[in-house]
């Protein structure tokens, strides 16, 4: 039985993102989608946030999936370099900077080199060799060719969205397309006698459809249906924590990059955007703190196998991780990457769900993996929340490639990683993780012609961002 009809229950930033991008792979005239907005605050990601981050893998996605990048800017966009984490390593502000650090020299990688020219002492701040932190300090930036050679195409950065404009957005574009809207606060679900969801009545009225999609945060209020197993907490969680967040305008021009700091019993993020500043403030549950935010839980986890049946949960619904990794938005997408790749012709779709469902479950953990490393790596000492984050358990594959980076300074990548081999070098040195050898091949070169190599790197950086516009100027080009 082909499937025509697909049904999106959850009308959240995550049920409009994948009508937006479901549509599109649908052939004119041949099906429909419909969105059930059930209302109330938008989880729909996760964490109800203010403010979402779309890593520069991301971007890729939204090409792939036929969205437009103007949908972000429109949603009070603004193009972010990095994250500037203050006191999580032990040495003050330290920039995480998106792209390349640097540049190999011969078969050598450059934090391989790095570790050879330093010896015993410290080793030099790859801030100072990224071109992405070059440009977020300089507030210089336009986005490389596709077809640049040059230095610039090194340069990776993401976008900073405000979560509610984007929603409109996607429903906007979403609706454009054909996508019909329905609006209830009571859902009932039925289900047929394969055990399939035949239909969902919303106040009442009966919409019927072939594919449904859970887009109803962690409560999964279609895909709980198919299993006893609810929604599980990790093994190796991240600390207990409350959050509260806000967002407050601003006439300034934005940063090129949020800064993340540590305090005693926490942490808190400030994410540009274009007129505004959101604020995400997590801390321990018994800290005393007088943030202006009101506190909630937070409460992380995921779903062992978000698709179940003729159902998939999406987003919220399929896990939730802790913000700190600042991958919700680009989980989401991916997620509906694969399922348009997988979606099937029929009801009968097992092979589908059972690959959709081990690519997910890789991508969860690895998801997972970056938030606990920000936790076990912290370098705060004598204080009661970090002492203890420090000494929280690790899953095996995360303390391996954390053993192995502080060995020789190699990544172990497994499958769906959320960050790339750059982006864990990059993570590990902003979180104070140095590694106690190099590989051999870097006694090839001499630390003066090392340091000469740095040198060029560092010079031909310099004068690729001098050229560049001024951040204001570039997003007045834009039309704003």
């Amino acid at each position: 039985m082909p499937l025509n009809r697909i049904v999106i229950v959850g009308g959240g930033c995550a049920g409009w993102l994948a009508a937006a991008a479901l549509v599109r792979s649908i052939e004119r005239g041949k099906g429909s989608v419909t969105v059930v907005d059930l209302g109330g605050e938008d989880d729909s990601l996760g964490v109800a946030l203010p403010a979402e981050t779309l890593l520069p893998a991301s971007l890729e996605w939204i090409a792939t999936l036929g969205l437009s990048a103007q949908l972000l800017i429109n949603a009070h966009g603004s193009f972010t370099l990095g994250n500037a984490l203050s006191d999580w390593g032990g040495v003050g502000t330290v920039f995480q900077a998106s792209g390349d650090v640097g540049a190999p020299l011969g078969s050598v990688a450059f934090h391989q080199l790095a570790r050879r020219a330093c010896g015993d002492g410290a080793p030099p701040n790859f801030a100072n060799y990224a071109l992405a932190a070059l440009c977020a300090q300089s507030q210089r930036f336009a986005p490389p060719e596709p077809t640049d050679r040059s230095v610039m195409s090194s340069l990776a950065y993401g976008i900073s969205v405000n979560t509610a404009a984007l929603r409109d957005g996607l429903r906007q574009d979403a609706m454009s397309r054909g996508v019909e809207p329905l609006e209830g606060l009571t859902l009932t679900v039925a289900l047929g006698d394969d055990q399939l969801i035949d239909h969902v009545t919303l106040d009442g009225a009966t919409v019927e459809g072939d594919f449904f999609i859970d887009c109803t945060g962690a409560q999964g209020r279609l895909i709980s249906l198919f299993s006893t197993e609810s929604f599980t907490g990790w093994e190796h969680p991240t600390p207990v924590l409350q959050y509260g967040t806000s967002l407050r305008p601003a006439h300034e021009m934005p940063q090129l990059y949020a800064h993340t700091a540590t305090h005693p019993a926490g942490w808190q993020r400030f994410t540009p955007l274009n007129g505004a500043v959101a604020e995400t403030y997590v801390t321990d549950i018994e800290d005393k703190s007088t943030t202006s935010a009101a506190l909630r839980p937070l409460i992380t986890g995921r779903r062992l196998a978000p698709w179940q049946g003729n159902c998939v949960a999406l987003g919220g619904s399929a896990q939730v991780i802790d913000p700190v990794a600042q991958c919700q938005l680009h989980l989401m997408l991916a997620a509906v990457g694969r399922l348009v790749g997988l979606l099937p012709t029929d009801r009968a779709c097992l092979a589908e769900a059972n690959e959709y469902n081990r690519q997910t479950a890789e991508e969860q953990i690895r998801a997972h993996d970056v938030a606990l490393a920000h936790y076990v790596l912290n370098q705060r000492h004598g204080e009661r929340f970090w002492d203890a984050a420090r000494a929280l358990a690790v899953p095996k594959q995360l303390a391996h490639k954390i053993a192995l980076y502080a060995a020789c300074g190699r990544i172990a990548q497994y499958d769906e990683e959320l960050y790339s081999e750059q982006d864990w070098i990059t993570a590990f040195d902003a979180l104070g993780l140095r590694a106690n050898g190099y590989d051999a091949q870097a006694n090839a070169f001499s630390v003066a012609a090392v340091e000469a190599h740095f040198a060029k790197i560092r010079n031909v950086m310099l004068s690729a961002v001098a050229a560049l516009p001024r951040y204001g100027d570039f997003l007045g080009g834009l039309g704003r």
